[in-house]
């Protein structure tokens, strides 16, 4: 106790003589010039304001992709999300294909440089059209290192979990798709429609129900048309049925 008592009375005396005093620790510093200093204002101009995330060691750790579904039909849409890093702050978020091939980018402009995001970066892109089992990459692409000037950017992959592609479906009644034409057809009821998408399809149908085929549509929702008929390459043959077409081609 008596030891306190004495460095509080030099501690007095000392910021009383002195008039001014500092602290030295281990506490991280703040420096308002930091982000000029490190050279970010040469490529993130005003109006971007200086910010602790734009210099940030956005960094790989804990770096992770993952897509919305494990399976998914030709064509449809993906999700994939990049989660992880360091910290937050500023990013490109980047969605490769099978192929190594570029097929989204994220679009943000808050780092004034245009095509920046924040974790977690979802991108979304169309599934590949031929069934089969797939794995793409996201990376990032952002500043590396917390302590060099500021042109330390590079990219970093990571691969997301693998997913399946099955065959689009080439029909629909209601909202129930249905892999071929054939398949449709054997579970329509009568008076049912069977939507149909704009495709060359295998015919050699033989109707004995009453059915609409309605051809043409070129969504997964078969909601849209693209104004080409669905063609029939196979025989269509009505025999005890009436068969009401629109959107059709028989080869």
């Amino acid at each position: 106790m008596k030891i306190i008592k004495s460095i509080s009375v030099i501690f007095i005396f000392v910021a009383t003589g002195m008039g001014a005093f500092q602290f030295y620790g281990s506490e991280a510093l703040a420096h308002s010039n930091y982000f000029s200093d490190r050279g970010c204002t040469g490529c993130h101009t005003s109006p971007v304001v200086a910010t602790c995330n734009g210099c940030h060691h956005h960094g790989n750790s804990s770096l992770s992709a993952a897509t919305d579904k494990t399976s998914y039909t030709a064509g449809e849409t993906v999700t994939a999300t990049l989660s992880g890093g360091s910290r937050d702050g500023w990013i490109r978020a980047i969605l490769y294909d099978q192929n190594n091939v570029q097929i989204a980018v994220s679009s943000g402009n808050a780092s004034g440089k245009g095509g920046s995001t924040t974790f977690p970066a979802p991108l979304s892109a169309s599934a590949p059209t031929t069934p089969g089992t797939y794995t793409w990459q996201m990376a990032y692409y952002g500043n590396q290192d917390g302590t060099a000037p500021g042109n330390v950017h590079s990219e970093f992959r990571v691969n997301t979990n693998s997913f399946t592609v099955t065959a689009a479906p080439e029909a629909m009644i209601g909202t129930t798709p249905y892999a071929t034409l054939a398949e449709a057809y054997t579970v329509a009821t009568s008076g049912q429609t069977i939507k149909l998408k704009d495709v060359n399809m295998a015919g050699n149908l033989t109707v004995d129900k009453v059915v609409v085929l309605d051809g043409g549509y070129n969504d997964a929702l078969f909601s849209t048309k693209s104004g080409q008929p669905t063609t029939l390459s196979g025989p269509l043959t009505v025999s005890t049925g009436i068969l009401t077409v629109g959107d059709i081609a028989v080869m």
